[in-house]
């Protein structure tokens, strides 16, 4: 498969960390101005922001005083192609005809290096709205009735771009990227292992509704102010733990989502926790968390708790001694994830079964939702035009007749 398909692949999420009911509706928040964007000014966190990277390309990213820190580790990918490093939101709609304001501020800790930027489809990889790095401005792309954009060069200092997105047709689960690897079309700005990069000010708000309230955004379990525990203090696999495994959890101060219904503490040294059977409340195991310190993804301050030498299958809760603050039950057992209603093995196969291409999904093989609803026949004529589509015919240009 060729490498370009891989660039729908992102980072993982922890998935464990808080309870089902993460995924529950929750209220608007009261907004004066529709902003379309999960995250902004990165004071909290970066999420739904997120990186990419196309193997052997790397990068890590971190908060920076209210800016996105994106340090590049390895520059050239498999392709040699800008898009192997990418900094990317995805999730957003637009309504034909309606004006958006998009902008942003970047620089590099050194002049030159170039930025591409569009916004576009994830699976078409259409440009709607793109970067002119030659004004400094974003315009309507080729694939919305405008042109290609070009590279824009960062120098030290923030730069601001920005423009007016009117979108001709309505879009929906659209993606805003940013790359930046080495590209072998323009060798002239190459970038090397050590490049930094900040990201702030990040904005895409509907200037025609301003009445729309945007939803809450919760990103699934990733918010522990949506987790469903007593409080959200500590994180531990939902699923469980075998009993011989290691055991690990996770007590923080939420500092780093405070924005999203998760009160904040204080977390300083190390403290004494209990393990608590949920059928009766006996203390089933006594420890000591290792020392607080930061966890530089987060925002928050953590400390690692360690209970591996409880190995007697039941169902408990974590706690700290002389606090209030609690985990949601879990279970040690030998299925954790084989026991009926979340069997691991089948889930998985039925989820790549059901995100099969080219072929027809069958009831009889659907273990999950209703089979006859999900079922259907593949249209291979429109599965075979969106697999073309995603090779188009790049324009063959230099930067400076774009």
């Amino acid at each position: 498969m060729n490498n370009q398909l891989k660039r729908l692949s992102a980072s993982v999420l922890a998935a464990f960390l808080c309870t089902s009911a993460a995924l529950s509706p929750a209220a608007p928040m009261k907004a004066s101005a529709y902003e379309l964007l999960g995250e902004s000014g990165f004071e909290n966190k970066i999420l739904p922001w997120h990186t990419v990277e196309i193997s052997p390309a790397r990068q890590e990213a971190e908060l920076d005083d209210g800016a996105a820190h994106i340090r590049l580790l390895y520059t050239g990918g498999t392709e040699r192609k800008g898009y192997e490093l990418q900094f990317r939101h995805r999730g957003l709609n637009f309504r034909r005809g309606h004006e958006y304001r998009i902008r942003f501020k970047a620089k590099a800790s050194r002049d030159g290096l170039a930025l591409t930027s569009y916004i576009g489809d994830p699976i078409t990889f259409d440009r709607y709205f793109v970067l002119d790095g030659e004004t400094t401005d974003m315009h309507m792309g080729p694939h919305m009735g405008g042109r290609w954009g070009t590279p824009a060069l960062l120098t030290t200092e923030y730069q601001e771009f920005s423009g007016i997105f009117t979108p001709t047709e309505d879009i929906s689960g659209a993606e805003w990227t940013f790359y930046y690897a080495y590209d072998d079309f323009f060798p002239e700005h190459t970038v090397k292992e050590g490049d930094e990069l900040w990201f702030d000010d990040m904005s895409a708000e509907d200037l025609t509704d301003q009445e729309t309230v945007p939803p809450e955004r919760t990103y699934g379990y990733t918010g522990r102010g949506f987790c469903g525990a007593e409080n959200q203090y500590i994180s531990v696999n939902q699923l469980g733990y075998f009993p011989d495994s290691a055991k690990i959890a996770v007590l923080a101060d939420n500092q780093g989502d405070t924005s999203y219904r998760a009160e904040s503490i204080e977390l300083n040294g190390k403290y004494d926790f209990e393990v608590v059977s949920a059928a009766d409340g006996a203390v089933v195991y006594t420890g000591e968390t290792d020392k607080a310190k930061t966890d530089r993804d987060s925002g928050d301050t953590v400390c690692r708790i360690d209970f591996t030498e409880l190995t007697e299958t039941g169902e408990y809760y974590l706690r700290i001694k002389d606090q209030e603050w609690r985990s949601a039950p879990f279970r040690i057992g030998t299925d954790i994830y084989s026991a009926s209603g979340h069997n691991l093995l089948t889930d998985a196969l039925n989820v790549f079964y059901q995100n099969r291409a080219g072929t027809d999904i069958r009831a009889e093989y659907i273990t999950s939702g209703d089979p006859a609803a999900l079922a259907h026949a593949e249209d291979r004529d429109e599965a075979v035009g969106i697999v073309l589509k995603q090779w188009p015919a790049w324009p063959i240009t230099t930067l400076s007749e774009a």
